[in-house]
């Protein structure tokens, strides 16, 4: 994986010659760090997390503090950074590893058209800013796993309510080797009842969907006794 990275310091106060003078210079290390992020990460759904790596690296001898924060992450996201947003680099030679982790709610904003989401670095040498690509889709994704058979289709959504924004889609996709078919309650115009069960790596997709395009979910195959859940959309 191709790694971007900025390296910042106080190059021309630690440089020999940095003047209009002639003659050959004797360059030292710039004092400062780096911080290195992958410049795009793998496309996701609503109702996931964003794993994304941060490389902190002191260069030319630096010791001190640098303290990471994001921005450009959406009001409806939550980010956090480990295990910690302020490092100590000691000697120059100092590293760490970090993760920045973006979580995105059911219902919060998508990002079809990619984001910039800026990691943005602070010490005494200076501040630098670095930016990775985060791509979501408008679509929360429901996978029936493998071995699901007649029991529990549903996983930590059965029994609760879904939250989706207006606009949204759902998508169910049957990961299983037994068909599957998805079952709405009511005559709800973005959640049609499925037509015909779906064999394994077929999958459901509502239209977009309208606020009050509410329904209880099922699968028509197997009844309510291998779970339901209930999608409510803002």
């Amino acid at each position: 994986m191709r790694i971007s990275g900025v390296a910042l310091g106080l190059a021309c106060l630690l440089t020999a010659g940095c003047g209009s003078g002639g003659g050959s210079k004797t360059t030292a290390p710039v004092v400062g760090y780096v911080v290195a992020v992958p410049p795009s990460m793998a496309p996701t759904t609503l109702g996931t997390q964003v794993v994304i790596p941060v490389q902190l690296s002191a260069t030319g001898g630096f010791t001190g503090s640098v303290a990471l924060s994001p921005s450009g992450v959406p009001a409806s996201w939550t980010a956090t950074i480990t295990p910690s947003d302020t490092v100590h680099l000691s000697g120059g030679s100092g590293s760490a590893t970090l993760t920045l982790t973006l979580t995105i709610p059911s219902n919060g904003a998508a990002a079809a058209s990619g984001i910039p989401i800026t990691v943005n670095g602070t010490a005494s040498v200076g501040n630098l800013s670095v930016v990775t690509q985060v791509t979501v889709a408008n679509q929360y994704l429901i996978a029936i796993a493998p071995g699901t058979g007649t029991g529990a289709h549903w996983g930590a959504l059965t029994n609760t309510t879904l939250q989706l924004l207006a606009g949204a889609t759902l998508v169910v996709r049957n990961d299983d080797s037994v068909a599957h078919r998805f079952h709405t309650s009511g005559t709800v115009v973005g959640l049609p009842h499925q037509a015909t069960s779906m064999g394994t790596g077929q999958s459901y997709t509502s239209s977009a969907l309208n606020a009050g395009d509410d329904a209880v979910l099922y699968c028509h195959d197997h009844g309510t006794g291998s779970g339901q859940f209930a999608v409510h959309v803002q």
